[in-house]
């Protein structure tokens, strides 16, 4: 896993739709954008460049505005995505305390940038647990008793390898919980459970 990297507007109009609405809109985010004192472009975490960008043109001082809608870098920079002004980008002071997104790679084997010692960052732990079989029906009377009549088999999966359909998110105390609010939920039938505190249900697509 490393920072997450916006890199084109398909992925920037996914997060307007699905991220905001779940974080809210004050404050910012790490970004993983780089830049160093041997080029003038940024790259990713794979050294890759960056042909599209978001940059807050207003945030950024003249030395880095080049001509014809170009931006220059001559040192080690940070970015993060301001929340309140839809994930536009910002120089920030690498020291800064922000919280962060992280996103992982199809390929297993990555070739990164050192970007300097970062082991006291843990990314957080994602759970994952899907139902292809949830029968939601009223409450079953039985001999005076009264039953839930919803009920469902959920399975740990252990990549996140697809993009779902988002329904809604909560915060919980116990991954019991995420699964009770999906078998209540109409259409949902996977949950993603962040760092077993925020409960994010989908839709299967």
């Amino acid at each position: 896993m490393t920072l997450m990297t916006v890199k084109d507007q398909t992925t920037q109009s996914w997060l307007e739709s699905n991220l905001l609405p779940v974080v809210g809109t004050t404050g910012a985010y790490w970004l993983g954008v780089f830049s160093d004192n041997k080029t003038s472009d940024i790259y990713d975490v794979k050294t890759e460049p960056f042909s599209w960008t978001n940059w807050d043109i207003g945030s950024l001082p003249p030395e880095n505005t080049g001509l014809n809608g170009t931006f220059l870098f001559n040192s080690s920079v940070c970015v993060k995505g301001d929340l309140s002004e839809v994930f536009k980008w910002k120089l920030a002071n690498c020291d800064e305390k922000l919280p962060y997104i992280c996103q992982t790679f199809v390929n297993d084997s990555v070739n990164i940038v050192d970007v300097g010692d970062h082991s006291h960052i843990k990314c957080p732990k994602l759970l994952k647990y899907k139902s292809s079989m949830i029968t939601r029906v009223g409450n079953i009377l039985q001999n005076g008793l009264a039953y839930a009549g919803t009920q469902g088999l959920f399975k740990r999966e252990d990549k996140i390898t697809e993009m779902m359909s988002q329904l809604e998110a909560h915060f919980v105390t116990h991954y019991h919980d995420c699964i009770i609010l999906c078998m209540n939920h109409a259409q949902c039938s996977e949950v993603i459970l962040v760092s077993n505190q925020l409960c994010m249900l989908y839709q299967s697509s």
